[in-house]
């Protein structure tokens, strides 16, 4: 298990920042769930006041980390920069579970290409307990697939 701390690159950070957008107004997401900022959802309600450009950017910061920390704890073999990075941007969007499904072990079994390829499987939003696929989901998996697949010191 990999125990140094690691941080996103910038092409991931601008990934999450692309897709998310900054919404400085509560909102409900596609789920339903309150959101402000760059899609951060923790204490968030239908009462929150508006936040300023510094609070969204500080709860990005943190919830970016929180990210990378779950792929530190979890991922057990060593990731390119570009790698941690892909896939610190599907944990930020998706949570830590998807690390417990089939992609945490096909990364752990440093089986790349079939890895990269199981990022497309997460283009679906649940609605109204619906599992319904999102064509925004699809193409941020594909942005993070090609940064995934991305040698360092190159551009996705």
């Amino acid at each position: 298990m990999v125990t140094s701390p690691r941080s996103i690159n910038d092409t991931g950070l601008n990934i999450i920042k692309k897709r998310e957008s900054c919404r400085l107004i509560p909102y409900q997401d596609q789920k339903g769930i309150w959101s402000v900022g760059y899609g951060h959802t923790k204490g968030i309600t239908s009462t929150t006041k508006p936040w300023t450009q510094q609070q969204a950017d500080a709860a990005l910061k943190q919830d970016v980390q929180d990210a990378c920390d779950a792929i530190t704890h979890n991922i057990r073999v060593k990731l390119t920069d570009n790698q941690f990075s892909a896939l610190a941007s599907l944990v930020y969007n998706t949570g830590p579970g998807v690390l417990y499904q089939t992609l945490g072990d096909l990364i752990d079994a440093q089986r790349w290409q079939a890895a990269a390829d199981e990022f497309l499987k997460w283009d679906h939003v649940r609605i109204k307990g619906v599992l319904v696929e999102s064509n925004g989901l699809l193409e941020r998996r594909k942005e993070e697939r090609a940064l995934f697949l991305t040698p360092d010191n190159t551009t996705a």
